[in-house]
């Protein structure tokens, strides 16, 4: 299953076994199939934009086809990011343009997606990271130079030995705090839907070290 976030509401790209499980679907949440026509996902992203559902799933044989076939309506852009964890088991969050966030930012040319994520961290928040594990690839539409786009973004578990953080002021980074990740799902408002996402990975993959 593929999931992009449209104006922060879910688009549900999923196989046909998992589309029967959530049919018949509603008239907040219908659910479709998907005719490889892309007006079909023109009209969803319209209509994800303008509020009219709460969310919407395509079905099809091969989901991935749907990805593919949205990422060719609307221009691409691929970014790393990390959920970094310090020595004392806690996760760095910052505050940008009105959200709490993750380090985050696109693959530069000639750069591997892992040494893209590093960079990132280290140039918006002063820490030096090492990557830990793969975690989830996220996807959500925003507006990039006046026109639509798509940020396909891969993210990492990362560590530092770091606790001193230097933030980046001009990519609009206020402020930025050590917590642990229940409270930063609970606590730490507004934040947008992916970053809850890769917070409910690192839950999950935290339960999976103490099990």
């Amino acid at each position: 299953m593929y999931k992009i976030y449209v104006n922060e509401k879910p688009l549900h790209l999923v196989d046909i076994e998992e589309a029967k499980q959530r049919m018949p679907g509603s008239l907040e949440n219908p659910v479709i199939p998907y005719l490889r026509k892309k007006s079909q996902l023109r009209k969803a992203k319209k209509w994800l934009e303008n509020n009219e559902f709460a969310s919407m799933t395509f079905y099809h044989p091969k989901p991935e086809k749907i990805l593919k076939d949205f990422i060719k309506i609307i221009t691409p852009y691929y970014a790393g990011g990390g959920l970094i964890r310090n020595k004392e088991g806690q996760y760095f969050f910052m505050f940008r343009r009105g959200h709490w966030d993750l380090p985050k930012g696109k693959i530069d040319p000639g750069e591997t997606i892992e040494e893209a994520s590093i960079r990132e961290v280290l140039e918006e928040t002063g820490l030096k990271a090492r990557i830990i594990k793969e975690m989830i690839t996220t996807y959500h539409t925003y507006i990039y130079k006046q026109s639509p786009a798509i940020k396909i973004t891969k993210w990492f578990l990362m560590e530092t030995d770091d606790v001193r953080f230097i933030l980046q002021a001009d990519e609009g980074i206020e402020k930025a705090v050590w917590t642990d990740l229940n409270k930063a799902i609970k606590e730490l408002l507004p934040m947008y839907v992916n970053i809850q996402e890769v917070i409910l990975e690192g839950m999950t993959l935290q339960a999976s070290q103490i099990s």
